[in-house]
């Protein structure tokens, strides 16, 4: 199973038009949506993203609205310790909202004694 986080804001930085999450074929990732448990929709235009990934498809009882990206993390810590099995989480974010969850990620205390944050 499937989780993901998909932060988007709309900051100088980040380039204010969204318009391109209309040419994302977010219509791919939806005909495998039984693969997925859960999207947080989160950032400044958390709910554009949920608006488009409604169009593409998306059952709405997949998505949920957090625009605290703080918030949206730890939703998505607390979902995945209570699963039954392992699961993959993906974490896709804007720019600006990159930098932000890499300090909340490194700011969380820890569960295990080895865990790492990986950036790209």
């Amino acid at each position: 199973p499937l989780r993901l986080l998909l932060a988007i804001n709309d900051l100088a930085a980040d380039g204010r038009d969204v318009s391109w999450l209309w040419d994302v074929d977010f219509e791919g990732l939806a005909a495998r949506q039984e693969f997925i448990r859960q999207i947080i929709c989160s950032g400044l235009r958390a709910e554009d993203m949920a608006l488009r990934l409604k169009y593409a498809g998306f059952a709405e009882n997949l998505l949920q609205l957090e625009h605290s990206l703080e918030q949206a993390v730890e939703l998505l810590a607390k979902e995945t310790r209570s699963a039954a099995e392992e699961e993959v989480i993906f974490v896709l974010p804007s720019y600006t909202a990159l930098f932000t969850l890499r300090e909340i990620l490194l700011n969380r205390p820890s569960e295990e004694s080895e865990r790492q944050v990986m950036t790209a």
